[in-house]
């Protein structure tokens, strides 16, 4: 049985992934009911309520441990992202991963099943955080092989129930009808009248991060948070920071060269 084929909405880590979600949410405007829709499946699929979905999203709080990472991990695989996380993993850790996202096992009942005392030693095998014997390899893979089955069905099902929101996510390149973002989330007077959807788009973008920058948001990042993010994560806000100004000074020489050629006509 083949799983339904999906756009593919962007290559990255989890926290990647949910920074492009909430990054696409806020170009939307803060009454987009893509917005809600987007928090309240994640939260059914991770078994959780809306509150502690909003904070990973927005990266607001801690990141989910457990099974509620890996629920995580494979509702935005379910969407579209590739997930790097997932794509490190050997067939039969990923697929013990999907056995339990899709809840036709526990974390527990891995554990048991595999002859560990906690579920935490199973989280750490299938990230590779220690090691484990090959007789409970073989467990795994057997476990795994025996609900092929039941995990394709799942993921079918699972796919059945998405609602419609993830064209919102995709870039605008494969989106057969961009979603049109609401005027709040629009400054006009900085977009003017671009000569194609690339400008406005990318003119928007910048509009969003200004405003997510200036909300209460901002202010929630502490510190101890700032000095404990990924390496990957502290080379993109510098990468941006430069990137900015750069354009920054593009356009102060722009508007000089401007204003020389106004005082000398």
């Amino acid at each position: 049985m083949e799983t339904t084929t999906k756009p593919e909405i962007m290559r990255g880590h989890v926290e990647e992934c949910l920074a492009h979600i909430a990054q696409k949410l806020l170009l939307l405007g803060k009454r987009s009911p893509q917005k809600k829709e987007v928090i309240a499946t994640m939260a059914n699929f991770c078994g959780v309520t809306h509150d502690p979905a909003s904070r990973w999203l927005h990266g607001s709080g801690s990141m989910p441990i457990g099974d509620q990472k890996i629920k995580l991990m494979c509702w935005l695989d379910l969407i579209g992202f590739r997930i790097i996380e997932l794509e490190n993993m050997t067939e039969s850790f990923r697929g013990i991963t999907e056995l339990i996202a899709f809840g036709l096992i526990t974390g527990a009942d891995a554990a048991k099943i595999i002859g560990y005392a906690e579920p935490s030693t199973v989280y750490k095998v299938i990230y590779e955080q220690m090691n484990t014997t090959t007789e409970k390899k073989e467990i795994i893979w057997q476990l795994v092989k025996g609900k092929k089955t039941e995990l394709l069905q799942a993921k079918e099902n699972a796919i059945k129930q998405l609602p419609a929101f993830a064209a919102t996510l995709l870039p605008s390149t494969l989106q057969t009808e961009p979603a049109k973002p609401e005027p709040e989330s629009v400054d006009t007077e900085l977009i003017g009248s671009p000569a194609n959807t690339f400008t406005q788009g990318f003119l928007s973008l910048l509009q969003g991060i200004n405003t997510l920058l200036e909300s209460e948001a901002a202010t929630r990042l502490t510190d101890q948070e700032l000095a404990a993010l990924p390496a990957s994560q502290s080379e993109s806000i510098s990468k941006l920071a430069t990137k900015l100004t750069a354009l920054k000074n593009r356009l102060k020489n722009l508007k000089g060269q401007n204003g020389d050629a106004n005082g000398s006509g």
